[in-house]
This record gives structure tokens, sequence and C-alpha cells, in this order.
């Protein structure tokens, strides 16, 4: 099944979340996720628009390229390489 993340809970594979070449560190993840998350925690009108917009302007904010935080948390949410992006997987699930 392509989209098993839809319907069970998947076990996260570090080596997916982390990459070398997207500039992905743990490091850079512990630092910014937990900020990420807070932020979508207080965020009231959740769909995609509003998503990027939230991202987008955290990833300016604090000088990321959108792949190092979009690709943590596609990867994170979905637990495999190949999916739909950050914003249109966070807007589903």
């Amino acid at each position: 099944m392509y989209a098993k993340y839809l319907y069970v809970e998947q076990k996260v594979n570090p080596s997916i979340v982390y990459n070398k070449k997207m500039k992905v560190s743990e490091e850079l993840v512990r630092l910014h996720l937990p900020n990420i998350i807070s932020q979508l925690e207080k965020l009231e009108d959740w769909n995609i628009d509003s998503l990027k917009e939230l991202l987008i302007n955290y990833n300016k904010e604090n000088s990321l390229k959108n792949g190092q935080t979009l690709w943590p948390i596609r990867a994170i949410l979905s637990a495999v390489e190949a999916s739909p992006g950050a914003f249109e997987l966070m807007n589903i699930l």
C-alpha cells in the first residue's frame, strides 16, 4: 500500500528524516521542530495556505531553506522517502 501512513501509525526511521543533501541534521530538527509545533498548535485556520504562510515565514525569520523544515516534517508524517508534500500531508492528517 503506497499511502499506508494515512491509515496506520508508522515508525519513523531517522535515516529518512535527517538528510545531508537537504542540509537537515539531527541538531537542526531538534532545534526547530519544537518551535514549529508550538506555532502550528496556535494556528486557527488549518488549511494549505495558512500552513504555507506559517512555515515559509518561519523559515525566512530563521534563515532556513524551505526544504530544511519541510523535508523532516514530511518524512516524520509519512515515514517514507517519497510522499505528497508536507503541506498536503499536514492538511490531510
